[in-house]
């Protein structure tokens, strides 16, 4: 997730310039204890991402983006609109993101994991079929122990493992109150294919060693 740019100074020194990306990852949690899981289509060094590689959803937040809205980036790695009715009332974020979400942060990485629960054996289709492939519902230990993990998705796997972020989804279960519906009235995307197509055009915010910076760069 570290792109490093070096520009030569004036006193043949070398200056890097760290570009940290920004964003959320969705930990979606589902029947029998699984979270969903996607492979990646394309391979990009500067992301350390490579083909085939096992992953979660995750987005990297576009400027002027509100949280909502990168949150809804990343489902577009795990559902399209053909599958918004079926699941208006069966996924939902669990708690009040502000309180239940867990960030990573280093130089490299400012992610923000949001736990959410998805009543329903659902194998949806990704929007960003060209980016990711679906790879079904499986138990986090056993991503963990897999050879192809993107490294970004086993830091992620281990901060929500020690955040048990488990035991939130359970609550939610057992307390329907505990749960903030994803499409819906109080936060609907009628036309999801339509916002994820626009959101498409927008630039990623980068951020520079360590400062949040609006790039103009649509990807690092």
């Amino acid at each position: 997730m570290l792109f490093k740019e070096r520009e030569t100074c004036i006193n043949g020194f070398e200056e890097t310039e760290y570009r940290q990306s920004i964003g959320v990852a969705l930990y979606i949690m589902g029947p029998g204890r699984t979270i969903w899981t996607t492979l990646e289509v394309d391979s990009n060094s500067l992301m350390e991402k490579n083909r085939g590689q096992l992953s979660i959803p995750a987005e990297r937040k576009k400027i002027h983006e509100s949280f909502w809205g990168n949150i809804y980036g990343a489902l577009g790695e795990f559902c399209s609109n053909k599958d918004v009715p079926f699941l208006s009332s069966r996924l939902f974020i669990v708690g009040k993101p502000e309180l239940t979400s867990v960030t990573l942060s280093n130089k490299e990485l400012l992610c923000t994991l949001v736990p959410m629960a998805c009543y329903a054996d659902i194998q949806p289709t990704p929007f960003n079929i060209s980016e990711v492939q679906p790879s079904g519902w499986r138990r986090p230990k056993d991503m963990l122990s897999a050879s192809n993990l993107r490294p970004l998705a086993r830091q992620l796997l281990e901060v929500g493992r020690k955040s048990k972020l488990w035991e939130k989804g359970d609550d939610g279960l057992r307390k329907p109150t505990n749960r903030i519906a994803v499409f819906g009235t109080n936060v609907s995307v009628k036309n999801l294919d339509g916002f994820l197509e626009n959101r498409n055009s927008q630039h990623d915010i980068i951020g520079i060693n360590g400062n949040n910076y609006n790039g103009l760069r649509k990807s690092f």
